[in-house]
């Protein structure tokens, strides 16, 4: 998932591949919200920790390059251990 994602971010952009995903994830939980309040609780959910899971993992690949392009080459290890 993780090496997929950076070549789509590279391809296509860091900000399209985050918001891309990120609506996905929108719209998979909330599914998951309607699904759980009618009441079933099976196989479904494990399916929904799945989905959760691969949709984060395609979402970290960018965010971790998107934090050390953010920053100056001279003081990029410290901002981004620090977190500044």
């Amino acid at each position: 998932m993780i090496p997929l994602s950076g070549w789509l971010s590279d391809k296509f952009g860091r900000r399209t591949v985050l918001m891309t995903v990120a609506a996905g994830v929108f719209r998979a939980r909330a599914a998951d919200f309607q699904h759980d309040a009618a009441g079933a609780f099976d196989a479904d959910c494990y399916c929904a920790v799945w989905r959760f899971a691969v949709l984060v993992g395609f979402y970290m690949s960018p965010v971790a390059a998107l934090f050390v392009e953010a920053f100056p080459t001279r003081v990029r290890l410290y901002r981004y251990v620090v977190g500044l």
